[in-house]
């Protein structure tokens, strides 16, 4: 027999949001690998936690997907529109932080308006 439905409210313990967060991170990064091994898939995967701290994942360490770039420019679009203090600030940095990498690792062929 499986286990019961989880009910989907946030976990209102600082400490317990932490284990659960880190417990499903990391069940979330193995599916992602799975799949991209499954189903030869390109998967690429981010995640920020409630302090913006990004975690990535993608199925080559040097390549990630032309949509990921289409969603960056949307995020940052959006975000430009109407940028509070507080978690947008962080998602901003965080994507600023990847991006930067990113270029690192794509100086030449990548371009973001």
């Amino acid at each position: 027999m499986g286990r019961g439905r989880v009910q989907l409210k946030r976990i209102e313990n600082k400490i317990n949001r932490q284990v659960t967060f880190s417990k499903r991170r990391a069940g979330l990064l193995k599916k992602a690998h799975e799949i991209s091994i499954l189903c030869d898939a390109e998967v690429a995967l981010i995640v920020f936690s409630h302090k913006g701290k990004l975690f990535e994942y993608s199925t080559d360490s040097w390549y990630f997907p032309p949509s990921l770039w289409m969603f960056m420019k949307v995020v940052f679009e959006a975000l430009s529109l109407a940028v509070s203090p507080g978690f947008h600030a962080m998602v901003i940095t965080g994507l600023l932080s990847l991006s930067s990498s990113l270029l690192w690792v794509f100086p030449f062929s990548i371009h973001i308006p």
